[in-house]
């Protein structure tokens, strides 16, 4: 059994490593981006600026990768800002004893 586990770690372990090398650059440049829009944030004197500036921060954030995912999450925010919480839905029914 542990000759099995140790054949499957080392049979994924290279595809885990190139997924993280590929990954590497475009999270450095979003950290480089996300790094220049807070020192821009910090220092901008102008409140509609800096609500500006907030607004691509929150952009940034909400990005997954995935284009899926990133339109389930900005479904989700829009139905946050609407009031629309799953609180409202009918799934979201309290169990019975």
């Amino acid at each position: 059994m542990r000759r099995l586990h140790n054949r499957i770690v080392a049979a994924l372990l290279p595809v885990f490593l190139a997924c993280a090398m590929a990954a590497t650059p475009a999270m450095a440049e979003d950290s480089a981006k996300l790094d220049d829009l807070f020192s821009r944030l910090a220092t901008t004197p102008d409140p509609a600026e800096a609500g500006r500036i907030e607004a691509e921060i929150w952009i940034e954030w909400s990005k997954s990768g995935s284009p899926s995912m990133d339109l389930l999450f900005r479904r989700g925010q829009d139905a946050m800002q609407l009031g629309n919480t799953c609180r409202d839905r009918a799934f979201h029914r309290p169990r019975g004893p």
